[in-house]
């Protein structure tokens, strides 16, 4: 199955870095194959598109969105790597879900989030439940969230508590499974 992992963080010197790293290495060792699709390297506009994404049918007035769209489409799953942002999700990962349309219909979505305070992210995750049920996508159950993730995970991208990989792993098996199943 093609898992396309998503990092959401475009901020400057960003946490979420050490995050996929954490999570590549520890992919890397299981040999699951994924590709990591940085945020950084889509910088869309706002979607400032008088047509609903859906209507587009794939014809997006930018290159960059364009480009944005193929990678979406080619994936069979996907793990959102997010920060928690004033318990949300940050703008730029809002406005690269929206800019799509069937691209993300009816696929497995999972998620990996963090933040510096006690929560790990998670009230970023419930946010983008509620979005990703609007494409009929089918979130999985279990979420790895790191609280205090400059401490748990280092700027080289390992981490100091290994029960954490093993779910994580648990996680992707779990997504790259679904995936199959919706395949079939």
């Amino acid at each position: 199955m093609k898992l396309k992992i998503i990092l959401a963080s475009v901020r400057k010197g960003r946490l979420g870095e050490r995050v996929a790293k954490w999570v590549c290495t520890e992919l890397n060792n299981a040999h699951l194959e994924y590709e990591l699709l940085d945020l950084e390297d889509y910088p869309m506009p706002f979607d400032d598109s008088s047509i609903e994404p859906f209507d587009l049918h794939e014809k997006y007035p930018h290159k960059v969105v364009q480009a944005w769209s193929k990678k979406i489409e080619d994936g069979d799953c996907y793990l959102i790597i997010t920060p928690e942002y004033n318990h949300g999700y940050p703008a730029q990962l809002k406005n690269a879900i929206d800019w799509l349309g069937m691209e993300w219909w009816g696929k497995p979505v999972g998620f990996v989030s963090y933040s510096t305070g006690r929560m790990g992210g998670s009230r970023a995750v419930a946010h983008l439940r509620q979005v990703f049920i609007n494409f009929n996508m089918y979130d999985t159950r279990a979420e790895i969230n790191l609280p205090q993730a400059d401490k748990l995970i280092t700027p080289a991208g390992e981490c100091s508590v290994p029960v954490l990989g093993e779910n994580l792993l648990k996680s992707v098996v779990e997504l790259n499974s679904l995936a199959k199943k919706l395949k079939s």
